[in-house]
């Protein structure tokens, strides 16, 4: 488990519906935002073949929460999850697959 896990709130993907992003953001190198959009769509082609959930540490403007969840489609800015959630790469903190 991550520190970053550890320290975040669980929650339902539901309750994402609504999500606001915190103001200040995480600035990724590029190797490291390279990695994150790579394990993003490796979890969006797990969830969507073979129905497989990951669990995503994001920082919205409550803190950081922790979701499991399928990514239906990611991309280099933002992934969205089932009922059109729509989370920017610059939230997540990590991705666990």
């Amino acid at each position: 488990m991550s520190d970053g896990q550890a320290q975040a709130k669980r929650v339902e993907k539901e309750e994402l519906k609504d999500f606001v992003p915190a103001k200040k953001v995480t600035t990724l190198s590029p190797a490291e935002r390279k990695q994150r959009v790579e394990n993003l769509k490796k979890a969006m082609v797990l969830g969507n073949s073979y129905k497989s959930k990951c669990t995503l540490v994001i920082e919205d403007a409550e803190g950081l929460k922790n979701v499991e969840t399928t990514i239906w489609m990611a991309n280099e800015l933002h992934i969205v999850l089932k009922g059109g959630i729509v989370i920017p790469i610059s939230s997540i903190r990590d991705v666990l697959i």
